[in-house]
């Protein structure tokens, strides 16, 4: 079934504001919990939780949404090495968890070589469940904050 190129629109722009509102909801958790007076904390313990926010953003937001930053570029990169191929991270509209396909290798023979477009098929990727997801998504974290904490002076 071909979607319309409104209704694509739609679901992007929907997604756009799912991420703009899980992303000012934790800034107001972290502005709640800010409003108390913070112990000192020594430098790095600072970095290590900086280093941990900045992968949260890139795992939550960046990775999700298709930027093409040179992090999220290589963050792809070493997943796609480390897992044997193409893997697309979607929060469908109205779920809160996160769904993970394998693309397949006929389909990226063929062409299809955008994750993130909204037209992939059940031939093209296979949605990850259960074990294996989780051990994705420990990959994914171990991979986006080791990058980060390379990446960081």
């Amino acid at each position: 079934m071909s979607t319309s190129y409104y209704m694509q629109h739609m679901l992007l722009q929907y997604g756009r504001q799912l991420t703009t509102a899980r992303r000012i909801a934790r800034h107001r958790q972290a502005m709640r919990l800010a409003s108390g007076e913070e112990p000192e904390i020594p430098a790095e313990t600072r970095r290590r939780l900086m280093v941990e926010r900045i992968t949260g953003e890139i795992v939550e937001n960046l990775l999700l949404t298709g930027s093409e930053s040179s992090i999220v570029t290589e963050v792809k990169a070493r997943l796609a090495e480390e897992l044997g191929g193409n893997v697309i991270f979607r929060y469908p509209p109205g779920e809160l968890d996160m769904r993970i396909y394998r693309v397949n290798p006929a389909a990226s023979e063929a062409g299809f070589d955008d994750p993130q477009s909204m037209s992939f098929t059940e031939e093209s990727a296979e949605e990850i469940l259960g074990e294996e997801k989780i051990r994705i998504m420990d990959t994914v974290w171990r991979v986006a904050r080791e990058i980060v904490d390379d990446t960081m002076l």
